[in-house]
């Protein structure tokens, strides 16, 4: 009687935990706060022609962006996203403080951005920084989908983003897998595969690579509190007959704090 027993609440345990299914869009709410930090370690290692011994070079940066939500006019509510970076650090120098961005999102949805605050900042960089915000939240832009444990769904999404006299053209393939439930906490799994086609200076630059991840995805606000990657890139660029390799390996962690106000 007593395996019996035990075999049932096995049984039982098992079939709850995959019967858990979760509700997975992204998107902002009204009136609440995100507080984003970002931590990225990137080492770059440019090699010269073939045989050539590359040259690597490693760089830190941590940003804090926070995104406030107004309240929510007819189906628009206003955004304001305040950027800061570490004083003294060679992202200082990009973004000076204060720097603001504004825009406005649909309740649940991913702002669009319409204008930036940055005095000191060059019109050429703010262009820049305006097409990198959109272009970061547009990965998050996918249909809604109710995941149980063990699904999981693919999303191709293609971007362009100025980078100063050039544009850069990539997409990106991402696999979101439910790994678990906990409490009102979904934890997910990612894999990515880049491609890059783009063209500098009449020469072709080619690029691919990969990259793997962790989700942490708050079930009540609809937002993940923590994502972490671990992305590696592979770029080729004829340059007047010589080739120039670029490998880029970029460590990610973001963490967010969300808080509401009535």
């Amino acid at each position: 009687m007593k395996n019996t027993l035990s075999l049932f609440v096995v049984a039982l345990m098992s079939v709850t935990m995959y019967s858990q299914s979760v509700n997975f869009k992204i998107g902002f709410k009204p009136n609440t706060t995100y507080k984003q930090t970002n931590v990225q370690n990137v080492t770059s290692a440019v090699g010269y022609g073939e045989g050539s011994e590359p040259m690597e070079q490693k760089s830190d940066m941590t940003m804090t962006s926070t995104t406030v939500t107004g309240k929510l006019k007819g189906t628009e509510m206003p955004v304001t996203v305040t950027l800061a970076v570490e004083p003294g650090s060679e992202a200082a120098a990009v973004i000076p403080e204060g720097t603001k961005l504004y825009g406005k999102a649909q309740n649940g949805g991913i702002p669009k951005f319409d204008s930036i605050h940055s005095p000191g900042m060059d019109v050429k960089v703010k262009q820049m920084m305006l097409g990198m915000m959109e272009s970061n939240y547009s990965q998050m832009m996918f249909p809604e989908k109710t995941l149980k444990v063990g699904d999981s769904f693919v999303v191709d999404t293609p971007l362009s983003m100025p980078m100063g006299p050039i544009t850069i053209n990539m997409n990106i393939k991402s696999t979101y897998k439910l790994k678990k439930v906990e409490g009102k906490k979904a934890f997910i799994d990612i894999n990515q595969v880049y491609t890059m086609d783009t063209k500098v200076e009449g020469q072709d630059l080619k690029g691919s690579g990969t990259g793997t991840g962790e989700m942490v995805y708050d079930i009540d606000h609809k937002y993940p509190t923590q994502l972490n990657t671990n992305t590696t890139m592979s770029i080729a660029m004829d340059a007047g007959g010589m080739m120039i390799d670029i490998k880029n390996t970029t460590i990610s962690k973001n963490t967010t704090t969300i808080t509401t106000t009535k």
